[in-house]
């Protein structure tokens, strides 16, 4: 990329602890704004008219000359804790001393864009060097996480074979935006990796949220579900998957009847496997309404079908949130409850029983007959099993 020469003459005259001259600050003004930076060239029309100290100007000067892929140029400034030197350790091939660069611009925090951040850290993959890198990017981070930075450390770590360590970056990611549907992708993956199938089968079903034909989310769904022993709800979740695969079928049967043959008869036995476990659950057993009057806040823990709730919520007063917490069938219990939940409530889930997360309940209904009262439960717990 090509830039005015009053760029090096300013240059020149920061490193010599000169007061800049107006016409190079904008000069750099009219070529920031003509690279479509408004902003950068605003700052430096503004220095035009009462120029900034040297020592301002050399902070802003090195990362826009490293982002101009210059860090011989950067390095004339004479910044002795700045982020130059290691650019230009990288660029002549001793890492060490760009280490040590580094360290110093960290203990010196440094100001660095997360955009000029991320290319040195893939500098230091290059060099085969992952520790550096991760060490960078933990430590701006630090200073100021951003979804971008996250979703970096976590790649990083799930390359060095970090699953857990990487699943709190991709944690620490999704709480600042959790609208990522990459980052739900790689989250479930990673969960499913480290034996949660809970937590996997949540994030994929919030993947399909946001985007409900996610292929990837699909299948990640169905694993977990498989994983769950959650056959009623597999084959719920199956269901689009199916019919995707007859109108394939159907528009292409020549090419595709070798392909559809077995995956047939595997769905036969799915549909035989899903009634089975459909009959097995019996009637469903709710509440009186009464159980649940003046409640706004309900946890539904570890059911089926999300059934138990749905006739006293229908003839009760109040209007608030439902909880369906650690269920046994996810995708049922989330598809009725969104069916038959009257107007007023909300409804929201989580994978298990964490109060700290979920926020406190009114009342607590366990659907489980061999589960027992957890631990920070609400003053009111019901069995529906026991009120049948």
């Amino acid at each position: 990329m090509s830039w005015p020469p009053e760029l090096e003459a300013l240059v020149e005259t920061v490193a010599a602890e000169q007061a800049p001259d107006t016409d190079q600050l904008a000069a750099i003004a009219r070529w920031r704004l003509g690279c479509g930076d408004g902003r950068s060239a605003a700052r430096w029309h503004r220095w035009s008219l009462q120029p900034p100290p040297p020592a301002r100007l050399r902070t802003e000067l090195e990362p826009l000359l490293l982002l101009l892929n210059s860090p011989q140029l950067a390095a004339r400034l004479g910044q002795q804790q700045g982020w130059g030197a290691v650019f230009l350790a990288l660029d002549a091939g001793d890492p060490d001393q760009a280490r040590r660069s580094q360290l110093a611009a960290i203990a010196a925090e440094a100001p660095i864009e997360v955009s000029l951040c991320l290319r040195l850290a893939s500098l230091w993959q290059q060099q085969q060097q992952p520790e550096p890198a991760l060490e960078l990017l933990q430590a701006i981070a630090a200073q100021a996480a951003t979804p971008t930075l996250c979703n970096a450390i976590a790649h990083l770590l799930e390359q060095q074979h970090q699953p857990a360590q990487a699943a709190r970056w991709w944690d620490h990611s999704l709480s600042l935006d959790p609208h990522q549907p990459a980052v739900l992708m790689q989250r479930s993956r990673n969960a499913l990796a480290q034996g949660d199938a809970a937590l996997g089968c949540h994030l994929a079903m919030a993947l399909l949220e946001l985007d409900p034909r996610h292929a990837v989310g699909q299948e990640l769904q169905v694993e977990a579900l498989e994983a769950l022993g959650a056959h009623a709800s597999r084959r719920l979740a199956l269901a689009p998957l199916v019919r995707q695969g007859r109108q394939r079928y159907l528009q292409q049967a020549g090419t595709l009847r070798a392909w559809w043959r077995p995956r047939r008869r595997r769905q036969a036995r799915w549909r035989q496997q899903g009634s089975e476990r459909l009959q097995a659950l019996g009637p469903p057993r709710p509440l009186p309404a009464s159980a649940l009057a003046g409640c706004r806040c309900i946890g539904l823990l570890r059911s089926r079908d999300g059934l138990e709730l749905v006739g006293a919520l229908m003839e009760a007063a109040s209007h608030g949130v439902v909880w369906h917490l650690a269920s046994r069938e996810p995708v049922v219990c989330q598809h009725n409850l969104e069916q038959l939940l009257p107007p007023g409530w909300q409804l929201r889930r989580w994978p298990r029983w964490q109060p700290e997360l979920h926020g406190a309940l009114d009342a607590l209904v366990i659907a489980d007959r061999r589960l027992s009262v957890p631990a920070q439960a609400p003053a009111l717990v019901l069995h529906p099993h026991a009120a049948a």
